[in-house]
């Protein structure tokens, strides 16, 4: 796991920030398009100062804008994005939420709510594929 996290997760982490967003958007954690509610057009990314994440749609024809984590699986959460990624990283290694905490340096509610979102996820998975599992059984017989 160690190897994984030097190759991969800490150059996105101590890499420009454009460089994790365009990771997430290719595990499909955030999206890469977002339609305009004015124009109905697809709007792309575009570089911003006012918010954590220094990126988000923008609509040319309408200078409006919307952030990045909007309609994804992070939109409830105020954190860098480098901060959720770690702890992700560090709840899948075995540490503890004290242990996260003082590595990552977050509250323990925005840790706790990060492992919930986890669990709930990984619980949905389960199931889903339980489901699919007992419907290839029941074919099969």
């Amino acid at each position: 796991m160690n190897h994984w996290y030097s190759s991969i997760l800490e150059p996105l982490l101590l890499g420009p920030t454009k460089n994790l967003i365009e990771f997430l958007y290719t595990k499909g954690v955030l999206k890469r398009y977002v339609k305009c509610v004015s124009c109905q057009q697809d709007i792309e990314t575009r570089l911003y100062t006012g918010n954590r994440d220094g990126v988000v749609f923008r609509c040319i024809n309408y200078s409006k804008f919307i952030f990045i984590r909007i309609m994804s699986l992070l939109s409830s959460f105020n954190v860098l994005l480098s901060s959720i990624l770690k702890i992700c990283y560090k709840w899948f290694n075995n540490q503890t939420q004290i242990q996260i905490g003082s590595k990552v340096n977050e509250v323990r509610k925005v840790i706790m709510k990060i492992i919930d979102l986890i669990r709930r996820r990984c619980l949905k998975h389960a199931t889903e594929n339980l489901h699919l599992f007992e419907v290839i059984v029941w074919l099969c017989k």
